[in-house]
C-alpha cells in the first residue's frame, strides 16, 4: 500500500513538473516576441534619425513667404521644406533694413514679382529675397525708418518668424531708443554688393547671339522678333511707333536692344521677368520707386516741404508729404529724385544759430514788422524770426547762410531815414486886389509846348512860373506889397519837422462851442474845430526829389443859421506834389465868395414910419478871397 501511494505521488510530481515546464516555455516565448518588437522600434527610430541627419547635411529649400499685420508689429514668416539649422540676421542703416541669411538653403519662391514682396505696412516697405551664394538665401526687409525687431523658429524649425515692430510714432524722437549693433564699412559694402546680385538684369542673362535683317519694319514687329530670338519677355508700350531698318549679324542681345532704342529714341525698364519699352517719359513711370522717411532735426517740416515743392514743381517722379507730429518728411519717387531731395533736405536741415540784430533806425512798430516780413524771403519759417520790442531787436534762428543773408538784408533796410523840414505859408488874398498889382493866380489853365496841361501854373505879369519855383524872393516881395496895402492876410506860417515817409499834421484854428439838445431835452455843448487842417507825407527819392502827399482842409463858421445852428463852411483839396528840395510849391483854388450888407442909420429918425427909410444908408459889397498855400521842403542833416 505504501508502494502504491508512493507511485501515485511520483506520477503526480511528474505531472506537476511537466505543467511548470510548459508554463516556463510559454513565458520564454512571450519574452522573445517582446524583445523583437523593441528591437524593431529602436531600428525604426534610428532609421528616421539617420534620415533626418542625412537631410540636414544637404540643402533645404525655401518654398514660401507671407506676412500678417498684428496690433503693434508686422510678422513676416519664411517657410522651408525641412528644418532650418542655421541662420543669422543683422541691422543695416542708410537706408534702414534687416538682412537675414539662411545657410544650407536653396531659393525656390516663384510667385513673387521681381523676387520682391511689397507690403507698405507698419514699418515695413517691402521684402526682397534671392540666392546670393550656392548655399545661402538672403532676405532683406526694407524699412521706413529705424525700428526694433525680433525673430525665432517655431517648434518644427520649418517656419522662421520675424516680428518688425511699428515705429514709435507717439514718442518724441529723443525718447525713441533702439539697440543696434553697428556694422563695419566693409560689412555694409559687402551686403550692398550682395543685394545688387540678388536682382540680376534680364539683359545680361541672354547669351544667345542675335541676327536680324529688317527693312522698313514696324518697330513693334522688330521688338517682337527680338523677344522671340532671345526668349525674353518684351512688352512694347503704345508710345512705340514708326519703322526701322536693321542688319545685325551675331551680336549680343544687349547690343541689338541698344540699337533699337538708340535709333528710335526709346528707353526700357525691367518689371519682374519682362522688359517694357517706350519713350523716356513713359518708362520713367515703370522704374523702381523708393519711399524714404527723413526726420528734420532743425527745420520746420511744413516750410521745408514748401521749398521742395517750389523746387520740384509738378514733377510726377517725386511726391513729398509731411508728418507734423514727428517733424518728418515722407519722400516717394525714383531713386535719383529721392537722392536729390535728400541732399536738399540735408542742406536745409543743418544746425541752427541764434543771433540778435539791434535796429538803430527802425523805431516804429510798422517799420520793424516790415523788416520781419522782408526777412521771410531768406528765412521762410516765420517762427524763427522774433521781434523784441523792448530792446528794439530782431532775433533770428537759422543756419550760417541764412544768418549771413539776413544780416545783409537788415543792414540794407535799417537805414537812417532823412529828416524833412516842411515850411508852409497860408495866405488869404483878395481876388479883387490882385489885379491891381498885376498878379494873376490860376490853376491848370496853361499848357506846355506839347499841348499838355501844366497844373498849378502861376503867372506874375509877363513872368510865368510853374506850380513849384525857386525864386522865392519874387513871390515874397509881391506878397509883402499886398500886405502893406491891407489886401492880403497871412493866416498862418507854420514849420514842422518829420521823417521821410512819415505823416505830419499842421493844425491852425480854434474850437467853436455849439449848443445842442438831446432827444431827452438835455442841453449840451459840443466843440468843433474850425481853421486849417493840413496833412503832409513827404517821400524823398534817391535823386533828391521830394514827393509830398497833401490833404488840406479849411473850415470856418458861417453866418447862416439852420434850425438855430450855424453852418460850417468847409473847403478841402488833395494834391500830390513832386519837386526838387528847396523849391516852393503853391497850392491854390480854395476860393470863398461872400456878400456883405452894411446898414448905417440915424438914431430915432430912422425909426419913423414911412420917412424913416430916408435916414438909412445901405451898402452891399461882394468879396471873393482865395487861400494860397506855399509849401517848401528842406532836407535836414542829423
Amino acid at each position: 500500500m505504501n508502494e502504491q501511494s508512493n507511485e501515485q505521488m511520483r506520477k503526480k510530481y511528474v505531472k506537476n513538473g511537466s505543467s511548470r515546464a510548459k508554463a516556463n516555455f510559454r513565458n520564454t516565448k512571450s519574452g522573445m516576441v517582446s524583445g523583437k518588437v523593441l528591437i524593431v522600434l529602436i531600428s525604426l527610430l534610428l532609421f528616421f534619425f539617420l534620415f533626418e541627419v542625412c537631410l540636414a547635411q544637404g540643402n533645404i529649400t525655401i518654398t514660401n513667404i507671407w506676412y500678417k499685420k498684428m496690433p503693434n508689429f508686422t510678422r513676416v514668416t519664411i517657410k522651408a521644406n525641412h528644418p532650418i539649422q542655421e541662420y543669422e540676421s543683422m541691422y543695416v542703416g542708410d537706408p534702414d533694413r534687416i538682412v537675414i541669411d539662411i545657410h544650407n538653403a536653396d531659393y525656390n519662391i516663384t510667385e513673387l514679382v521681381k523676387n520682391t514682396l511689397f507690403l507698405n505696412m507698419g514699418s515695413v516697405k517691402q521684402v526682397r529675397c534671392g540666392q546670393i551664394e550656392a548655399d545661402k538665401v538672403r532676405f532683406v526687409i526694407d524699412l521706413f525708418q529705424q525700428v526694433d525687431y525680433d525673430m525665432a523658429l517655431d517648434a518644427s524649425r520649418k517656419l522662421l518668424q520675424i516680428n518688425v515692430y511699428d515705429y514709435k510714432e507717439f514718442l518724441a524722437p529723443e525718447k525713441q531708443v533702439f539697440t543696434v549693433e553697428p556694422l563695419s564699412a566693409d560689412e555694409i559694402r559687402k551686403i550692398r554688393e550682395q543685394e545688387i546680385a540678388m536682382l540680376p538684369s534680364l539683359v545680361d542673362q541672354v547669351t544667345t547671339p542675335i541676327t536680324m535683317n529688317l527693312k522698313e519694319t514696324d518697330v513693334v514687329d522688330a521688338i517682337r522678333t527680338l523677344s522671340m530670338l532671345s526668349g525674353i519677355n518684351i512688352i512694347a508700350d503704345d508710345s512705340v511707333t514708326g519703322k526701322i531698318t536693321l542688319n545685325l549679324n551675331n551680336v549680343s542681345f544687349k547690343e541689338a536692344l541698344n540699337w533699337i532704342l538708340t535709333l528710335k529714341r526709346l528707353s526700357y525698364a525691367q518689371v519682374g521677368n519682362a522688359l517694357v519699352i517706350g519713350t523716356e517719359e513713359v518708362i520713367e513711370t515703370y522704374r523702381e520707386r523708393l519711399t524714404k522717411i527723413i526726420h528734420l532735426e532743425n527745420s520746420n517740416v511744413e516750410n521745408t516741404k514748401s521749398v521742395l515743392d517750389s523746387y520740384f514743381g509738378e514733377n510726377s517722379n517725386i511726391k513729398i508729404t509731411s508728418d507734423t507730429r514727428l517733424n518728418n518728411l515722407i519722400v516717394e519717387g525714383t531713386i535719383e529724385m529721392v537722392a536729390k531731395a535728400e541732399k536738399l533736405i540735408e542742406e536745409m536741415d543743418t544746425s541752427l544759430i541764434t543771433k540778435s540784430f539791434k535796429l538803430d533806425n527802425a523805431i516804429f512798430s510798422e517799420e520793424v514788422e516790415a523788416i520781419k516780413n522782408m526777412l521771410r524771403i531768406v528765412i521762410p519759417d516765420e517762427n524763427r524770426i522774433i521781434i523784441d520790442s523792448r530792446q528794439n531787436e530782431i532775433i533770428i534762428k537759422g543756419n550760417q547762410e541764412e544768418i549771413t543773408n539776413a544780416q545783409m538784408m537788415i543792414e540794407g533796410l535799417d537805414k537812417r531815414a532823412p529828416q524833412i523840414m516842411i515850411e508852409s505859408k497860408i495866405v488869404e488874398i483878395d481876388l479883387n486886389s490882385e489885379k491891381d498889382l498885376g498878379i494873376s493866380w490860376s490853376s491848370g489853365a496853361t499848357t506846355d509846348e506839347s499841348g499838355n496841361l501844366i497844373l498849378g501854373q502861376i503867372v506874375f505879369g509877363e513872368l510865368t512860373l510853374g506850380g513849384s519855383f525857386e525864386r522865392r524872393g519874387l513871390i515874397e516881395a509881391r506878397l509883402d506889397a499886398l500886405i502893406r496895402e491891407g489886401k492880403t492876410n497871412i493866416l498862418s506860417n507854420p514849420k514842422i519837422l518829420t521823417l521821410d515817409g512819415k505823416e505830419s499834421v499842421i493844425l491852425s484854428g480854434s474850437k467853436i462851442p455849439i449848443r445842442e439838445r438831446t432827444e431827452e431835452g438835455i442841453e449840451t455843448i459840443r466843440y468843433i474845430d474850425v481853421g486849417l487842417n493840413m496833412t503832409i507825407t513827404p517821400r524823398l527819392s534817391q535823386d533828391e526829389k521830394i514827393t509830398m502827399d497833401c490833404d488840406i482842409k479849411i473850415e470856418s463858421l458861417g453866418t447862416e443859421l439852420i434850425q438855430g445852428y450855424p453852418v460850417i463852411n468847409s473847403r478841402q483839396e488833395k494834391a500830390i506834389i513832386r519837386s526838387p528840395l528847396g523849391v516852393t510849391n503853391v497850392i491854390g483854388g480854395l476860393i470863398t465868395s461872400e456878400e456883405i450888407e452894411t446898414i448905417r442909420r440915424i438914431p430915432i429918425l430912422s425909426e419913423i414910419p414911412v420917412i424913416g427909410e430916408l435916414f438909412k444908408f445901405t451898402n452891399r459889397t461882394k468879396n471873393r478871397t482865395e487861400i494860397i498855400i506855399l509849401i517848401t521842403a528842406h532836407k535836414i542833416e542829423y
